[in-house]
């Protein structure tokens, strides 16, 4: 969920998400589903 503070720019803000381990974002594997060809399509953006 995200708020905004009556923001007078909301249409225009942007919220920013990076992974806290940005060198290895899945220490564990990655999540159940996900395939290598989409965690390179990631790591290309």
């Amino acid at each position: 969920m995200y708020a905004h503070m009556d923001s007078e720019t909301k249409e225009y803000d942007e919220v920013l998400l990076k992974p806290v381990y940005a060198d290895d974002p899945f220490p564990n594997g990655l999540p159940e589903g996900w395939t290598k060809e989409d965690m390179e399509w990631i790591n290309k953006k």
